[in-house]
């Protein structure tokens, strides 16, 4: 039986920063057959997942949280609160507390902050990986703004969302702090770490991260299996969410050759 987004409810877990929210289904769920954890964007939040949610099976925990900057979750009072250390923080609480084994998906900025958290904090419980529209390096040819200022990103940030299409947007201090933070970073030097199955996606047409940072990602994760999507751009959850759940439900422990599968 897939999940209703209107019926998600929002909780609150307490963490050494502050509150996090977190969106996920009622009592459907069976604890003992793990947990899906979806992981929003640089500007976007929970809600960007909520259109994939209606196509996900209940039998599973869902676990959507809003990071740091977002709903009901802390708000830092400085730009130096968004940092990558505080997202990835936010979401070793979050992985703490959901039920194990977890398959973790990150769409764009969500793939640096998973990446940041495996590096930070390791990822104890997480059987699979799913990486979406992301890359280890932005800046150069992967920039999601090119403001420098906080009152000039706030200007973009808004023209951005409207063009992604998200139903509901970060504050935009979370924001600005955030891409001064990732904007320089590189965490390549994680990804040959990673020793779970790890899945990347990522849209041909995508203009804010070019294909090749997922062919890249895909080429240094040990066994990682790398899928194009023809035709889509950097929203992969508006472009066909039902195929992005029918993705993050398909069982990939023991379908993970390093390999390129043809998008479908």
């Amino acid at each position: 039986m897939p999940v209703s987004a209107a019926a998600l409810q929002a909780h609150l877990l307490d963490t050494p920063s502050g509150p996090v929210e977190w969106f996920g289904q009622g009592a459907a769920a069976e604890p003992a057959r793990g947990s899906l954890v979806l992981l929003h964007g640089i500007q976007s939040t929970a809600a960007s997942w909520f259109g994939v949610a209606g196509h996900l099976d209940a039998a599973r925990a869902l676990i959507v949280p809003n990071l740091r900057g977002r709903g009901r979750s802390h708000r830092p009072a400085t730009m130096a609160g968004y940092g990558l250390a505080g997202f990835a923080d936010d979401l070793a609480a979050i992985l703490a507390m959901a039920p194990k084994p977890i398959t973790l998906a990150g769409w764009s900025m969500g793939v640096l902050v998973t990446l940041a958290t495996f590096d930070r904090h390791g990822l104890d419980g997480v059987s699979q990986i799913v990486l979406a529209s992301g890359t280890a390096r932005p800046g150069g040819e992967a920039v999601w703004f090119r403001a420098s200022t906080p009152e000039e990103l706030v200007t973009e940030a808004q023209a951005r969302a409207a063009r992604l299409r998200l139903s509901e947007a970060a504050d935009p201090l979370a924001v600005a702090g955030a891409w001064l933070s990732v904007r320089d970073c590189n965490l390549e030097s994680v990804l040959p770490r990673i020793g779970v199955p790890t899945l990347v996606l990522h849209g041909e047409s995508d203009d804010e991260c070019p294909v090749s940072h997922g062919r890249r990602l895909a080429a240094l994760i040990p066994g990682a299996r790398f899928e194009p999507w023809e035709g889509a751009g950097h929203h992969l959850m508006a472009h066909d969410p039902q195929r992005l759940a029918r993705t993050l439900l398909r069982p990939c422990a023991a379908e993970f050759p390093a390999t390129i599968v043809a998008s479908k």
